[in-house]
């Protein structure tokens, strides 16, 4: 077997991509695809030197700012394996050049996988596009250029058929063997491996989470919600989780076929109340309200936040490393979209597995969060690892990095979103990486007294939180 280094960068501007058609050399193994720019490894040189080196003399730019993403191990099929350190660059300078490898032509990012790619690309550029962390991705090919099989972090992905990984999907495969932010609970298997956390996010987790919000949805429509005072929340506990199962297989019909119903049956809970911005409460039971939009300031490695957070942010990550630590960012501000398109994927991908649209849709709502539930649509999450072990469980917090945040991060007016006792309230498993604004005195309270957000609102308190209910009948 042969093996050869190389470096792969694609320059960013505008929502585009700078993509190389390959053209020119008649032998060129990337005849007439498109890819981004690069080349192999000259003597003595590391990944960063070749990086500038060959953006240099294939554009005519100098790279101002850059992101090592990921390692690709290209098997060709021919006999040839291409390790490939895998760039992004969002910042550069100079006047651009003829390249003598192809045509450079700028393309939208959303355009990108409509061009001649290799079928392997599409894989990372999905997660290149998620802003999902660091990643090692195994493209095993054919003599014929047919992909194989494919491994993300050492697991391997289901390729075959039409159905190709989304980018939220693939995040999920990275963020959460090595970090993202949203709050889909499954449980990993070898063949599913593409869109599953760890065992530590089990599936009925999210069970618990909907079963929770069709408790409020029931609650509002025949009296009132659990937390305010009506007769349910006077009667004791038992009572309490009738009055959910009373109402549950009347919600569960609502909801069970479509993520916008879903999403009307959540948002008819009151959150005026909490709409202050760094308290803002978004959770399962609680949306974000239609047309929010939130202010948006860069912090780095483009990842942005509300603009309230993000110099805070940016001081505790600055702090942080210079006490020694190695915080990364793996997640921030996200996109309604994005968890729209993860759903829809879901569902795609149970109807690929053989279910009905009816049947696939009722198992994507028991897993996946609702559009508007993620509060890294509000601009005021962010989700942050130890840059030498991204690895999402609850090991992260092992490391003195982490627990350099976990104990300052009041100071800057962050709490740890999740704690490991609160999961009853939250609805969330203890996380911990994932990191909320919400003003250094509310934080600084919240930490404290040892609560979450959700009881610092007067939302409910640890007295009333629930049983899980067996949805297994859904």
């Amino acid at each position: 077997m042969q093996a050869e280094l190389s470096t792969l960068c694609y320059l960013e501007q505008d929502g585009k991509y700078l993509m190389l058609h390959r053209v020119v050399k008649k032998n060129d193994i990337n005849r007439d695809k498109w890819i981004g720019v690069g080349g192999h490894f000259e003597q003595d040189e590391s990944p960063e030197e070749c990086l500038l080196r060959e953006v240099k003399e294939e554009t005519g730019y100098t790279l101002t700012s850059y992101r090592f993403r990921g390692i690709v191990t290209f098997v060709s099929g021919t006999g040839v394996t291409e390790y490939m350190h895998l760039f992004t660059a969002d910042g550069f300078e100079g006047e651009p050049i003829e390249c003598n490898e192809g045509v450079l032509e700028w393309v939208p990012k959303e355009s990108v996988e409509s061009l001649n790619l290799w079928e392997g690309d599409k894989i990372f550029f999905r997660l290149l596009n998620n802003n999902g962390p660091f990643f090692s991705l195994k493209l095993v090919y054919d003599k014929d250029g047919d992909l194989v099989s494919a491994a993300l972090d050492g697991r391997e992905m289901k390729i075959q058929g039409p159905y190709i990984p989304s980018a939220d999907e693939l995040t999920e495969a990275a963020l959460f063997s090595a970090c993202m932010p949203q709050t889909t609970e499954s449980t990993a298997t070898k063949e599913e491996a593409v869109l599953h956390k760890p065992e530590m996010q089990k599936s009925g987790l999210r069970r618990i989470l909907w079963a929770a919000a069709l408790f409020a949805a029931v609650l509002i429509a025949g009296a009132a919600l659990f937390w305010q005072n009506t007769a349910v929340q006077d009667g004791s506990p038992g009572e309490k989780r009738a009055a959910v199962s009373t109402g549950l297989t009347a919600a569960v019909s609502r909801v069970k076929n479509d993520a916008a119903a879903a999403a009307e049956v959540l948002r008819s809970v009151d959150t005026e109340k909490y709409m202050t911005k760094e308290l803002i409460l978004v959770n399962p039971w609680h949306l974000l309200p239609d047309g929010y939009e939130a202010e948006l300031e860069s912090v780095e490695y483009g990842h942005k936040m509300d603009e309230c957070a993000a110099e805070h942010l940016r001081d505790m990550l600055s702090d942080c490393r210079d006490e020694g630590g190695s915080p990364l960012v793996c997640s921030s501000f996200r996109e309604r979209t994005k968890q729209t398109t993860l759903f829809e994927n879901d569902v795609r991908r149970f109807m690929y597995r053989g279910f009905s649209e009816e049947e696939a849709r009722e198992e994507t709502a028991k897993n996946v969060a609702v559009p508007g539930s993620s509060e890294h649509e509000a601009g005021l999450a962010v989700d942050i690892v130890y840059l030498y072990r991204q690895t999402l469980d609850e090991n992260q917090e092992n490391n003195e990095t982490q627990q350099w945040l976990m104990e300052h991060c009041r100071e800057y007016g962050f709490i740890l979103r999740y704690p490991r006792d609160k999961q009853e309230i939250t609805g969330i498993t203890y996380e911990p990486w994932h990191y909320r604004y919400v003003g250094k005195e509310a934080a600084e309270e919240i930490t404290s007294r040892g609560i979450c957000l959700e009881e610092y609102l007067g939302v409910i308190s640890g007295d009333e939180s629930f049983e899980a209910l067996d949805t297994d009948e859904w």
